[in-house]
Protein backbone atom coordinates (compact mmCIF):
# COMPACT_ATOMS: atom_id res chain seq x y z
CA UNK A 1 0.00 0.00 0.00
CA UNK A 2 1.42 3.37 -0.76
CA UNK A 3 1.25 5.01 2.68
CA UNK A 4 2.28 8.64 1.65
CA UNK A 5 -0.48 8.75 -1.09
CA UNK A 6 -2.88 7.92 1.49
CA UNK A 7 -1.55 10.34 4.02
CA UNK A 8 -2.11 13.03 1.21
CA UNK A 9 -5.60 12.47 0.66
CA UNK A 10 -6.50 12.33 4.43
CA UNK A 11 -8.89 15.78 5.12
CA UNK A 12 -8.67 17.65 8.53
CA UNK A 13 -11.39 16.01 10.86
CA UNK A 14 -14.31 17.91 9.95
CA UNK A 15 -16.75 19.28 12.75
CA UNK A 16 -19.82 17.44 11.86
CA UNK A 17 -18.39 14.09 11.76
CA UNK A 18 -19.09 12.58 15.26
CA UNK A 19 -16.51 10.09 16.25
CA UNK A 20 -16.40 8.39 19.73
CA UNK A 21 -13.00 8.93 21.36
CA UNK A 22 -12.45 5.08 22.46
CA UNK A 23 -12.59 4.70 18.75
CA UNK A 24 -9.03 5.37 18.94
CA UNK A 25 -8.49 1.79 20.50
CA UNK A 26 -10.88 0.14 17.74
CA UNK A 27 -8.95 1.06 14.42
CA UNK A 28 -10.74 -1.34 12.44
CA UNK A 29 -14.42 -0.02 12.80
CA UNK A 30 -12.95 3.81 12.95
CA UNK A 31 -11.65 2.92 9.08
CA UNK A 32 -14.90 1.68 8.20
CA UNK A 33 -16.68 4.79 9.47
CA UNK A 34 -14.11 7.16 8.56
CA UNK A 35 -14.74 5.36 4.92
CA UNK A 36 -18.65 5.26 5.17
CA UNK A 37 -18.55 9.25 5.90
CA UNK A 38 -16.71 9.31 2.77
CA UNK A 39 -13.74 11.29 4.71
CA UNK A 40 -11.34 10.98 1.89
CA UNK A 41 -10.83 11.99 -1.29
CA UNK A 42 -10.70 10.15 -4.38
CA UNK A 43 -9.10 6.79 -2.78
CA UNK A 44 -10.54 4.56 -5.11
CA UNK A 45 -6.77 3.87 -6.62
CA UNK A 46 -5.33 2.94 -3.50
CA UNK A 47 -4.84 -0.41 -2.31
CA UNK A 48 -6.55 -1.07 0.85
CA UNK A 49 -5.80 -5.26 1.28
CA UNK A 50 -3.66 -4.24 4.24
CA UNK A 51 -6.37 -4.08 7.08
CA UNK A 52 -3.71 -3.82 9.94
CA UNK A 53 -1.67 -0.44 8.68
CA UNK A 54 -4.66 1.60 6.65
CA UNK A 55 -6.59 1.83 10.22
CA UNK A 56 -3.64 3.03 11.82
CA UNK A 57 -2.58 5.68 9.48
CA UNK A 58 -6.28 6.85 9.46
CA UNK A 59 -6.41 6.86 13.64
CA UNK A 60 -2.93 8.50 13.80
CA UNK A 61 -3.72 11.25 11.45
CA UNK A 62 -7.41 11.66 11.17
CA UNK A 63 -7.97 12.41 15.31
CA UNK A 64 -4.72 11.12 16.81
CA UNK A 65 -1.00 13.67 16.44
CA UNK A 66 0.41 12.59 13.09
CA UNK A 67 3.78 12.36 13.61
CA UNK A 68 3.98 13.51 16.93
CA UNK A 69 3.06 10.32 17.97
CA UNK A 70 6.29 8.43 15.87
CA UNK A 71 8.16 10.97 18.58
CA UNK A 72 6.13 9.72 22.07
CA UNK A 73 6.50 6.08 20.31
CA UNK A 74 10.18 6.22 21.87
CA UNK A 75 9.57 4.93 25.56
CA UNK A 76 12.64 7.65 26.41
CA UNK A 77 10.96 10.42 25.21
CA UNK A 78 9.95 12.55 28.29
CA UNK A 79 8.37 15.90 27.09
CA UNK A 80 7.91 17.43 23.18
CA UNK A 81 7.75 21.14 23.22
CA UNK A 82 6.80 22.90 19.61
CA UNK A 83 7.91 26.74 19.84
CA UNK A 84 6.08 29.31 17.77
CA UNK A 85 6.30 30.62 15.40
CA UNK A 86 6.34 26.56 14.23
CA UNK A 87 7.27 26.46 10.82
CA UNK A 88 10.45 28.51 12.09
CA UNK A 89 11.25 26.26 14.73
CA UNK A 90 12.19 22.74 14.99
CA UNK A 91 10.50 20.39 17.29
CA UNK A 92 12.45 19.71 20.57
CA UNK A 93 12.44 17.10 22.91
CA UNK A 94 13.76 16.04 26.35
CA UNK A 95 14.73 12.32 26.54
CA UNK A 96 15.72 10.30 29.66
CA UNK A 97 19.56 8.57 29.30
CA UNK A 98 18.50 5.36 29.63
CA UNK A 99 15.61 3.31 30.74
CA UNK A 100 16.59 2.82 34.34
CA UNK A 101 17.33 6.58 34.59
CA UNK A 102 15.96 10.05 36.29
CA UNK A 103 18.28 11.94 33.85
CA UNK A 104 17.14 13.85 30.63
CA UNK A 105 18.95 15.33 28.42
CA UNK A 106 17.40 18.50 25.62
CA UNK A 107 17.18 17.53 21.86
CA UNK A 108 16.66 19.38 18.47
CA UNK A 109 15.15 17.41 16.36
CA UNK A 110 15.17 17.71 12.84
CA UNK A 111 11.48 17.70 12.64
CA UNK A 112 9.84 21.30 11.46
CA UNK A 113 5.69 21.68 11.52
CA UNK A 114 3.33 23.51 9.52
CA UNK A 115 1.46 26.32 11.14
CA UNK A 116 -1.87 24.53 9.55
CA UNK A 117 -0.91 20.83 10.89
CA UNK A 118 -0.22 22.14 14.29
CA UNK A 119 -3.81 23.98 14.49
CA UNK A 120 -5.13 20.98 13.53
CA UNK A 121 -3.87 18.68 15.84
CA UNK A 122 -4.47 21.04 18.90
CA UNK A 123 -7.92 21.52 17.74
CA UNK A 124 -7.97 17.60 17.70
CA UNK A 125 -7.42 17.53 21.45
CA UNK A 126 -9.51 19.70 22.65
CA UNK A 127 -12.61 18.24 20.68
CA UNK A 128 -11.39 15.08 22.76
CA UNK A 129 -10.78 16.59 25.92
CA UNK A 130 -13.77 19.03 26.05
CA UNK A 131 -11.69 22.15 25.78
CA UNK A 132 -11.79 25.32 23.66
CA UNK A 133 -8.56 27.80 22.76
CA UNK A 134 -9.70 30.76 21.38
CA UNK A 135 -8.71 34.75 21.79
CA UNK A 136 -10.51 34.70 25.22
CA UNK A 137 -9.28 31.77 26.25
CA UNK A 138 -5.99 31.33 24.84
CA UNK A 139 -4.49 29.05 27.02
CA UNK A 140 -5.42 25.09 27.26
CA UNK A 141 -4.05 22.00 29.59
CA UNK A 142 -5.72 18.55 29.17
CA UNK A 143 -4.72 14.76 28.95
CA UNK A 144 -4.27 12.38 26.30
CA UNK A 145 -5.11 9.35 27.99
CA UNK A 146 -4.45 6.62 25.15
CA UNK A 147 -0.67 8.23 24.80
CA UNK A 148 -0.57 8.74 28.88
CA UNK A 149 0.38 12.24 28.13
CA UNK A 150 -0.55 15.81 29.30
CA UNK A 151 -1.00 18.69 26.91
CA UNK A 152 -0.33 22.57 27.00
CA UNK A 153 -0.63 24.53 24.46
CA UNK A 154 -0.95 28.77 24.12
CA UNK A 155 -2.04 31.15 21.27
CA UNK A 156 -2.45 34.48 20.42
CA UNK A 157 -2.52 36.89 22.28
CA UNK A 158 -0.49 35.23 25.11
CA UNK A 159 1.97 33.64 22.62
CA UNK A 160 2.67 36.79 20.51
CA UNK A 161 3.82 34.34 17.18
CA UNK A 162 0.72 32.10 17.63
CA UNK A 163 0.39 28.60 18.64
CA UNK A 164 3.02 27.03 21.34
CA UNK A 165 2.60 23.39 22.35
CA UNK A 166 4.09 21.53 25.51
CA UNK A 167 3.34 17.67 25.78
CA UNK A 168 4.49 15.95 28.64
CA UNK A 169 4.50 11.93 28.69
CA UNK A 170 3.53 10.82 32.22
CA UNK A 171 5.84 8.05 34.12
CA UNK A 172 4.79 4.78 33.86
CA UNK A 173 3.94 2.43 36.43
CA UNK A 174 4.13 2.75 39.82
CA UNK A 175 7.10 4.62 41.65
CA UNK A 176 8.11 3.89 45.33
CA UNK A 177 11.05 5.43 47.56
CA UNK A 178 13.37 2.43 46.69
CA UNK A 179 13.16 2.78 42.87
CA UNK A 180 14.18 6.50 43.34
CA UNK A 181 17.18 5.54 45.62
CA UNK A 182 18.11 3.43 43.34
CA UNK A 183 18.20 6.04 40.44
CA UNK A 184 20.12 8.40 42.79
CA UNK A 185 17.46 10.83 43.20
CA UNK A 186 17.18 10.15 47.44
CA UNK A 187 19.51 9.31 49.55
CA UNK A 188 18.49 6.53 52.06
CA UNK A 189 18.18 8.64 54.98
CA UNK A 190 15.77 10.92 53.72
CA UNK A 191 14.20 8.30 52.23
CA UNK A 192 13.59 6.46 55.55
CA UNK A 193 12.60 10.35 56.98
CA UNK A 194 10.18 10.57 54.65
CA UNK A 195 8.67 7.02 54.90
CA UNK A 196 8.11 7.84 58.90
CA UNK A 197 6.50 11.21 57.83
CA UNK A 198 3.81 9.52 56.16
CA UNK A 199 3.19 7.17 59.09
CA UNK A 200 2.88 9.17 61.43
CA UNK A 201 0.00 11.49 59.38
CA UNK A 202 2.55 14.56 58.44
CA UNK A 203 1.35 17.05 56.50
CA UNK A 204 3.70 17.08 53.48
CA UNK A 205 4.37 19.61 50.44
CA UNK A 206 6.94 18.85 47.60
CA UNK A 207 7.76 22.29 46.31
CA UNK A 208 10.11 22.54 42.55
CA UNK A 209 10.38 23.53 39.45
CA UNK A 210 8.51 22.46 36.22
CA UNK A 211 9.92 19.14 35.22
CA UNK A 212 11.51 18.75 38.67
CA UNK A 213 9.88 15.21 39.99
CA UNK A 214 7.55 16.94 42.31
CA UNK A 215 4.78 14.03 40.93
CA UNK A 216 7.36 11.48 40.69
CA UNK A 217 7.86 11.84 44.48
CA UNK A 218 4.69 12.54 45.51
CA UNK A 219 3.70 9.41 44.02
CA UNK A 220 6.42 7.46 45.64
CA UNK A 221 5.17 9.09 49.03
CA UNK A 222 1.65 7.30 48.32
CA UNK A 223 2.42 3.52 49.24
CA UNK A 224 3.95 4.88 52.50
CA UNK A 225 0.63 6.38 53.54
CA UNK A 226 -1.35 4.33 56.50
CA UNK A 227 -3.21 1.64 54.90
CA UNK A 228 -6.38 2.93 57.11
CA UNK A 229 -8.81 4.68 55.12
CA UNK A 230 -9.62 6.28 51.74
CA UNK A 231 -7.12 8.29 50.03
CA UNK A 232 -8.68 11.14 48.51
CA UNK A 233 -6.47 12.18 45.45
CA UNK A 234 -7.07 16.20 43.98
CA UNK A 235 -6.11 16.97 40.82
CA UNK A 236 -6.67 19.46 37.80
CA UNK A 237 -4.89 17.21 35.09
CA UNK A 238 -5.13 13.27 35.80
CA UNK A 239 -1.28 13.45 36.41
CA UNK A 240 -1.26 10.74 39.73
CA UNK A 241 -1.68 6.68 38.32
CA UNK A 242 -5.12 6.38 40.30
CA UNK A 243 -5.98 3.12 38.54
CA UNK A 244 -2.45 1.15 39.13
CA UNK A 245 -2.98 2.26 42.61
CA UNK A 246 -6.06 0.91 42.99
CA UNK A 247 -5.17 -2.38 41.40
CA UNK A 248 -3.06 -2.92 43.93
CA UNK A 249 -6.03 -3.03 46.61
CA UNK A 250 -5.58 0.78 47.75
CA UNK A 251 -9.10 2.51 48.32
CA UNK A 252 -8.64 5.73 46.61
CA UNK A 253 -11.25 8.43 45.20
CA UNK A 254 -10.03 10.97 42.78
CA UNK A 255 -11.94 14.20 42.54
CA UNK A 256 -11.19 16.97 40.19
CA UNK A 257 -10.37 20.70 41.05
CA UNK A 258 -10.80 22.32 36.98
CA UNK A 259 -9.75 26.00 38.47
CA UNK A 260 -12.71 27.18 38.92
CA UNK A 261 -12.72 29.00 42.98
CA UNK A 262 -15.96 28.15 43.78
CA UNK A 263 -16.15 24.75 42.25
CA UNK A 264 -12.76 24.01 43.34
CA UNK A 265 -13.46 25.20 47.08
CA UNK A 266 -16.81 22.64 46.97
CA UNK A 267 -15.24 19.98 45.99
CA UNK A 268 -12.16 20.93 48.98
CA UNK A 269 -14.73 20.61 51.43
CA UNK A 270 -16.15 17.73 50.14
CA UNK A 271 -12.90 15.67 50.21
CA UNK A 272 -12.80 17.04 53.80
CA UNK A 273 -15.79 15.57 54.62
CA UNK A 274 -15.30 11.91 52.92
CA UNK A 275 -13.61 10.63 55.99
CA UNK A 276 -10.06 10.43 57.97
CA UNK A 277 -7.96 8.96 55.26
CA UNK A 278 -5.10 10.60 53.71
CA UNK A 279 -5.80 13.95 51.44
CA UNK A 280 -3.11 14.23 47.81
CA UNK A 281 -3.65 17.32 46.17
CA UNK A 282 -1.91 17.36 42.67
CA UNK A 283 -0.78 20.45 42.20
CA UNK A 284 -1.75 23.69 45.01
CA UNK A 285 -2.31 26.48 42.83
CA UNK A 286 -5.77 28.04 43.46
CA UNK A 287 -7.53 29.62 45.77
CA UNK A 288 -9.32 27.03 47.38
CA UNK A 289 -5.69 26.35 48.56
CA UNK A 290 -6.51 28.72 51.36
CA UNK A 291 -9.25 26.32 52.93
CA UNK A 292 -7.05 23.06 52.52
CA UNK A 293 -4.42 25.11 54.68
CA UNK A 294 -6.60 26.78 57.21
CA UNK A 295 -7.93 22.79 57.42
CA UNK A 296 -4.90 21.69 58.19
CA UNK A 297 -4.18 24.33 61.30
CA UNK A 298 -7.59 23.62 62.99
CA UNK A 299 -7.35 20.01 62.80
CA UNK A 300 -10.24 19.27 60.08
CA UNK A 301 -7.47 17.40 57.81
CA UNK A 302 -7.31 15.07 61.05
CA UNK A 303 -4.55 12.84 58.56
CA UNK A 304 -2.15 12.82 56.12
CA UNK A 305 -2.19 15.79 53.72
CA UNK A 306 0.81 15.60 50.77
CA UNK A 307 0.48 18.29 47.84
CA UNK A 308 3.08 19.99 45.28
CA UNK A 309 3.61 23.47 44.82
CA UNK A 310 5.63 24.92 41.99
CA UNK A 311 8.87 26.66 44.33
CA UNK A 312 12.32 26.10 43.64
CA UNK A 313 13.88 27.39 47.46
CA UNK A 314 12.34 28.74 50.17
CA UNK A 315 11.88 32.47 48.79
CA UNK A 316 9.85 31.20 46.06
CA UNK A 317 8.06 29.10 48.34
CA UNK A 318 7.14 31.84 50.87
CA UNK A 319 6.48 34.37 47.99
CA UNK A 320 3.82 31.62 46.34
CA UNK A 321 2.19 31.15 49.09
CA UNK A 322 1.25 34.13 50.72
CA UNK A 323 1.75 36.70 48.62
CA UNK A 324 0.23 35.14 45.33
CA UNK A 325 -1.94 32.62 47.05
CA UNK A 326 -2.71 34.90 50.42
CA UNK A 327 -2.10 32.11 52.96
CA UNK A 328 -2.24 33.56 56.02
CA UNK A 329 1.05 32.76 58.08
CA UNK A 330 -0.95 31.43 61.16
CA UNK A 331 -2.18 28.51 58.22
CA UNK A 332 0.50 27.86 56.72
CA UNK A 333 2.86 27.49 59.60
CA UNK A 334 0.38 24.11 60.58
CA UNK A 335 2.52 22.34 57.50
CA UNK A 336 5.12 20.11 59.07
CA UNK A 337 7.44 18.87 56.11
CA UNK A 338 8.67 20.76 52.87
CA UNK A 339 10.42 18.32 50.63
CA UNK A 340 12.32 20.47 47.72
CA UNK A 341 12.98 19.19 44.56
CA UNK A 342 15.70 20.07 41.84
CA UNK A 343 17.90 19.52 39.02
CA UNK A 344 21.61 19.06 38.80
CA UNK A 345 23.68 18.79 35.83
CA UNK A 346 25.57 15.46 35.40
CA UNK A 347 29.50 17.00 34.45
CA UNK A 348 29.66 13.34 32.53
CA UNK A 349 26.94 12.79 30.23
CA UNK A 350 25.73 16.47 30.03
CA UNK A 351 22.21 15.33 31.23
CA UNK A 352 20.00 17.07 33.77
CA UNK A 353 18.88 14.48 36.91
CA UNK A 354 16.04 15.01 39.40
CA UNK A 355 16.93 14.99 43.31
CA UNK A 356 15.40 15.86 46.47
CA UNK A 357 18.01 18.98 47.74
CA UNK A 358 16.29 20.15 50.64
CA UNK A 359 13.93 19.43 53.65
CA UNK A 360 12.55 22.24 55.92
CA UNK A 361 10.15 22.91 58.69
CA UNK A 362 8.89 25.77 60.34
CA UNK A 363 10.41 26.81 63.16
CA UNK A 364 7.32 27.14 64.88
CA UNK A 365 7.26 30.46 66.60
CA UNK A 366 4.06 32.29 66.35
CA UNK A 367 4.19 34.99 63.75
CA UNK A 368 7.06 34.45 62.35
CA UNK A 369 7.97 32.62 58.65
CA UNK A 370 11.24 30.98 59.16
CA UNK A 371 11.85 27.34 57.22
CA UNK A 372 15.23 25.05 59.23
CA UNK A 373 16.81 22.62 57.63
CA UNK A 374 16.04 19.13 58.82
CA UNK A 375 18.17 18.05 56.02
CA UNK A 376 20.72 20.18 53.48
CA UNK A 377 23.96 19.67 51.77
CA UNK A 378 27.44 19.54 53.31
CA UNK A 379 29.92 21.85 51.86
CA UNK A 380 30.89 19.48 49.17
CA UNK A 381 27.70 19.75 47.70
CA UNK A 382 27.04 16.15 47.05
CA UNK A 383 25.44 14.26 50.40
CA UNK A 384 22.23 15.56 51.99
CA UNK A 385 22.65 15.54 55.81
CA UNK A 386 20.35 15.65 58.81
CA UNK A 387 20.19 19.19 60.23
CA UNK A 388 18.24 17.24 63.39
CA UNK A 389 17.44 20.48 65.76
CA UNK A 390 13.57 20.12 66.23
CA UNK A 391 13.42 21.71 69.66
CA UNK A 392 11.33 24.35 67.68
CA UNK A 393 9.69 22.52 65.39
CA UNK A 394 8.07 20.50 68.05
CA UNK A 395 4.90 19.60 65.56
CA UNK A 396 7.11 16.96 64.09
CA UNK A 397 8.36 15.53 67.03
CA UNK A 398 4.59 15.58 68.61
CA UNK A 399 3.52 13.30 65.60
CA UNK A 400 6.54 11.51 65.66
CA UNK A 401 5.72 10.39 69.44
CA UNK A 402 1.98 10.45 69.24
CA UNK A 403 1.65 7.97 66.16
CA UNK A 404 4.75 5.98 66.22
CA UNK A 405 6.22 6.01 69.21
CA UNK A 406 9.91 7.92 68.46
CA UNK A 407 11.23 10.33 70.78
CA UNK A 408 13.08 13.43 69.34
CA UNK A 409 16.40 11.30 70.62
CA UNK A 410 15.55 8.02 68.19
CA UNK A 411 14.13 10.33 65.37
CA UNK A 412 17.29 10.24 63.36
CA UNK A 413 18.25 6.39 64.24
CA UNK A 414 14.46 5.57 63.31
CA UNK A 415 14.39 7.25 60.08
CA UNK A 416 18.05 5.83 59.07
CA UNK A 417 16.77 2.10 59.84
CA UNK A 418 13.79 2.66 57.77
CA UNK A 419 16.16 4.17 55.27
CA UNK A 420 18.03 1.02 55.28
CA UNK A 421 15.32 -1.40 54.63
CA UNK A 422 14.83 0.59 51.73
CA UNK A 423 18.31 0.79 50.66
CA UNK A 424 18.49 -3.11 50.94
CA UNK A 425 15.44 -3.41 48.40
CA UNK A 426 16.98 -0.93 46.22
CA UNK A 427 20.25 -3.19 46.40
CA UNK A 428 18.53 -5.82 45.72
CA UNK A 429 16.53 -4.92 42.87
CA UNK A 430 19.92 -3.69 41.23
CA UNK A 431 21.44 -7.20 42.03
CA UNK A 432 18.50 -9.08 40.63
CA UNK A 433 16.91 -6.50 38.34
CA UNK A 434 13.25 -7.96 39.60
CA UNK A 435 10.70 -4.84 39.75
CA UNK A 436 8.76 -6.55 42.05
CA UNK A 437 11.44 -6.30 44.84
CA UNK A 438 11.17 -2.39 44.46
CA UNK A 439 7.19 -2.60 44.03
CA UNK A 440 4.27 -0.96 45.84
CA UNK A 441 3.20 -4.10 47.32
CA UNK A 442 7.05 -5.17 48.71
CA UNK A 443 6.98 -1.44 50.32
CA UNK A 444 3.72 -2.32 51.69
CA UNK A 445 4.80 -5.92 53.48
CA UNK A 446 7.98 -4.29 54.63
CA UNK A 447 6.86 -1.55 56.22
CA UNK A 448 4.71 -4.07 58.32
CA UNK A 449 8.07 -4.45 60.06
CA UNK A 450 7.07 -2.50 63.19
CA UNK A 451 8.92 0.47 64.80
CA UNK A 452 9.71 -1.68 68.12
CA UNK A 453 10.97 -4.46 66.01
CA UNK A 454 13.25 -2.47 63.69
CA UNK A 455 14.34 -0.21 66.61
CA UNK A 456 15.20 -3.40 68.79
CA UNK A 457 17.04 -5.39 66.03
CA UNK A 458 20.88 -5.33 64.91
CA UNK A 459 21.43 -4.36 61.59
CA UNK A 460 22.63 -7.92 60.31
CA UNK A 461 19.20 -9.16 62.27
CA UNK A 462 17.00 -6.33 60.47
CA UNK A 463 19.09 -7.24 57.04
CA UNK A 464 18.50 -10.65 57.32
CA UNK A 465 14.88 -10.22 58.11
CA UNK A 466 14.22 -7.88 55.30
CA UNK A 467 16.02 -10.20 52.66
CA UNK A 468 13.57 -13.76 54.34
CA UNK A 469 10.79 -11.69 53.00
CA UNK A 470 12.03 -10.57 50.21
CA UNK A 471 12.86 -14.06 49.35
CA UNK A 472 9.65 -15.79 50.18
CA UNK A 473 7.66 -13.07 48.13
CA UNK A 474 9.91 -13.16 44.88
CA UNK A 475 11.92 -16.37 45.37
CA UNK A 476 15.54 -17.10 45.78
CA UNK A 477 18.07 -15.72 43.58
CA UNK A 478 20.98 -17.89 42.37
Amino acid sequence: MDIERIESKIKRLPETLSIDVQDLLREQRLAKELLQANFLNDCNDLDFSHDAVFPRIISKYCIGLGVIEDLLADELVEDIIISSPCSENRVHVATRLSDVSLGSVYCKTNLVLSSELLRAMVNRICIFGNKELTLNSPVVETDIPYLNARVSAVDYPVSPQGLSVAIRRRSSGLWTLARLISLGSISWTVAGFLSLCCAAKASIIVAGGRGSGKTTLLSALIPELPSTGRIIIMEDTQELPVPEFQKEGFSIQRLSIDGDFHKSSSVMRAALRMGEGPIVVGEIRGAEAKILFESIRTGTASSTVIGTLHASDTDSFQSRLIFDMGIDREALDAVEVIVFVNHRKDPNTGGYSRFVSEICAFDGKSGEFDLRPIFKFDESGLSLKPEFGLEDVGRIQAKFSSYLGIGQEDLLKASRLRGFIRLLQSNEYLRRSDDRIVSVSMTRILNKISIHEMMTLGLEELKARVLSIVNREVGDWH
